[in-house]
């Protein structure tokens, strides 16, 4: 299929744009030679300041076609860019797949759209770091396993391995320029209807695996801050509540956010055992 082909095919918006991971794709499409005036020369579609404030996190609704369809045909040839990743990032999946049956389409696009909340929390916090100034250098998605940094990225590198396998949960990793640890890891925590006020702990045996990795090998954690991400403040409590008097010994916080107002309404670190805390960059 040649890349007017894959124009061609249509596709409906499921969530909104994923600001993070739009800003990443305009980056590598630009590519290293190119400055940003010259990469909009060559797509034609926008202004060099109108992609500026794409990838610094101020985008108000979702690209056009036509705009992303001129990203994709003049990205940098190391680039390996697809239309399908630029209008997945931008909250949009294909209508109809290839031999895909309506009960099979019905679940891709209900998959899309459970997203929503997951994207809308991380536009919450990379939006964050952009009005801070921070620049984001890469992002990685991965589950409850190894943190698998993108072979050949640049600047990048690998986090060391669990002899025991142990996992890092995240739904996405951000490496943010100038920041230490290396790595800033994010878990997005949606309760589920056994969460109340009354305390559920449940929670701990998801993350139990993480939390024996920080005790048996912390060593294995130094590149890296571990986040949980939450959007109600019972849940958020619960999480606190729970905690309270445990030390750990890598770098751990609980952000509480707001994905209507766009904000983050509380942050704290986790008290490590030898007392170090670092810096807040929301």
């Amino acid at each position: 299929m040649t890349l007017e082909d894959t124009f061609k095919q249509k596709y409906i918006q499921v969530r909104v744009p994923d600001k993070a991971m739009l800003a990443m794709h305009i980056r590598e499409a630009k590519g290293p030679e190119r400055n940003m005036a010259e990469f909009a020369k060559a797509c034609g579609t926008l202004t060099p300041s109108s992609f500026s404030r794409i990838i610094h996190g101020n985008l108000s609704k979702p690209l056009t076609a036509e705009v992303i369809q001129s990203i994709v045909k003049n990205a940098d040839p190391k680039a390996k860019l697809s239309y399908k990743d630029m209008m997945y990032a931008n909250g949009m999946v294909p209508e109809n797949e290839d031999g895909e049956s309506e009960v099979g389409r019905k679940r891709r696009i209900l998959s899309a759209e459970r997203n929503e909340i997951e994207t809308k929390e991380r536009n919450v916090i990379v939006g964050r770091l952009f009005e801070k100034g921070n620049m984001l250098l890469a992002m990685e998605k991965f589950g409850m396993g190894e943190l698998d940094i993108t072979e050949g990225a640049p600047g990048l590198k690998q986090v060391k391995k669990s002899p025991r396998k142990l996992g890092i949960p995240g739904k996405f990793t951000l490496r943010i320029q100038g920041t230490e640890p290396f790595y800033y890891n994010y878990e997005i925590i949606i309760p589920g209807p056994e969460w109340s006020k009354h305390g559920y702990t449940g929670w701990c045996t998801d993350y139990a695996e993480f939390f024996l990795r920080d005790m048996w090998e912390p060593d294995t954690l130094e590149d890296i801050m571990q986040n949980f991400v939450f959007t109600e403040r019972d849940s958020y409590d619960v999480f606190w509540e729970f905690l309270k008097g445990v030390k750990v010994n890598s770098y751990m916080a609980a952000i509480l956010v707001d994905t209507e107002k766009g904000s983050i309404d509380e942050y704290k670190q986790i008290p490590r055992n030898d007392g170090r805390k670092i810096k807040s960059i929301y």
